[in-house]
C-alpha cells in the first residue's frame, strides 16, 4: 500500500472495500443504494481533475457527505 498524506482519498482502497461487502454479505435495497452511491463519488473522485485551481483535496469526509 503507498504511503498517501493525511486526509486524501485512497480511491482504489475503498472501490476494493466496497466490491468486498458487495460479494460478501446479501444487502437490503437501502444499503446496495449506500453502496451504489458511494460507488458513483468514487468513480467521479478517480477520474482526473480538469481544473486544479481549485487546491482543495478530496478528503474521507467529503466522501461521506456527498454519498449521504
Amino acid at each position: 500500500m503507498s504511503h498517501q498524506p493525511a486526509g486524501t482519498l485512497n480511491v482504489e482502497y475503498w472501490q476494493e472495500r466496497l466490491t468486498a461487502v458487495c460479494t460478501g454479505y446479501v444487502l437490503v435495497p437501502a444499503q446496495r443504494r449506500r453502496v451504489d452511491a458511494l460507488r458513483k463519488v468514487l468513480d467521479l473522485f478517480s477520474q482526473p481533475q480538469d481544473d486544479p485551481s481549485t487546491g482543495r483535496k478530496r478528503t474521507t469526509n467529503r466522501l461521506w457527505a456527498k454519498a449521504a
